[in-house]
């Protein structure tokens, strides 16, 4: 265990002795120490948590900084809290290449929080508007990429359940992309499942989670197919005026195909071919593997490299 991973074990034991005040979550001043950790300024927000960046003192290293901000009740928020730091514990044990690190989780004061490592680069929202997607073979690349991101988190029995463009970050520097927040992360038969509560996007939420089931790794692949779909295409494959439209369209609507989104650009119809998989409103007609998925976009992107002489 490193020393920050080991202050933080300390930490999630709970309140600081001799310090009674509760500062507010969403607001911490610049140089807020926690720990070995200080502050700095948020960086994006969220409807529950803020992110800010920092600074480990005992490397000079940055991180980022997740503190949760609850809300309801103080019932409410305390389960919060409890599920918040499950999350937290459960993404410590993910070591991957694309799946960010997260060091620990911790509360102090009242206030949740996990430190992660500091990601350079954007969100992937940042690609998928026309005028700025990314060549074909670069979203090859990142699908499959996360793709077995997708894998070794199933294979520890971890489901990420919020699968998007939004938590995804992409540096075109390193060519490197990492699966974030895990903070829906969790077992397949998670209370909040059971207690019937949405949790996760309904945009790339797979057509049986919306039908109350339960989420498996076959919906984290249909949420993986949507977000392929918006990269190459410049949107997302069902989209409605209303919530309860856009989810009739989930349910029971065919993605259009990028051939005809495309004008009938070379190479479309293999792209439909590989997404169509992954976007089956059936689940048993999804791969049952993310890793092989993630070998087929890797020779489709080669193909698209260099295609066969003819």
């Amino acid at each position: 265990m490193n020393p920050l991973a080991r202050v933080l074990a300390r930490w999630s034991a709970g309140k600081a002795a001799g310090d009674d005040a509760s500062p507010r979550p969403d607001a911490l001043p610049e140089g807020t120490m926690l720990g070995t950790v200080q502050l700095q300024r948020p960086v994006a927000r969220g409807a529950t948590s803020v992110l800010y960046g920092g600074i480990d003192l005992t490397s000079q290293a940055p991180v980022a900084v997740k503190v949760l901000c609850p809300s309801g009740t103080p019932e409410q928020a305390a389960e919060a809290r409890a599920r918040f730091l499950r999350d937290a514990e459960t993404a410590s044990r993910l070591v991957h290449p694309h799946i960010v690190r997260v060091f620990g989780g911790g509360q102090v004061r009242g206030v949740a929080f996990m430190v992660m490592e500091w990601l350079a680069g954007s969100d992937l929202t940042r690609w998928t508007r026309p005028g700025r997607l990314l060549p074909d073979a670069v979203v090859l690349a990142i699908a499959a990429d996360l793709a077995d991101a997708l894998a070794h988190a199933h294979r520890q029995g971890i489901v990420h359940r919020d699968v998007k463009p939004a938590n995804a970050v992409f540096d075109p520097a390193a060519q490197r992309v990492v699966l974030t927040d895990l903070g829906l992360a969790s077992q397949p038969d998670v209370e909040a499942s059971r207690s019937g509560v949405m949790l996760g996007s309904p945009q790339y939420m797979a057509p049986e989670l919306l039908a109350g089931r339960n989420a498996d790794p076959r919906s984290d692949l249909y949420a993986l197919g949507v977000l392929l779909f918006e990269l190459l295409a410049g949107r997302p494959p069902f989209e409605a005026a209303t919530m309860g439209a856009l989810l009739r369209a989930v349910a029971t609507d065919l993605p259009p195909r990028l051939q005809d989104l495309r004008g009938g650009m070379p190479g479309a119809d293999a792209l439909d071919e590989l997404i169509a998989p992954l976007l089956a409103k059936d689940p048993d007609e999804r791969p049952a593997d993310a890793r092989a998925w993630a070998n087929q976009a890797r020779l489709q992107r080669l193909w698209l490299i260099a295609p066969p002489a003819t």
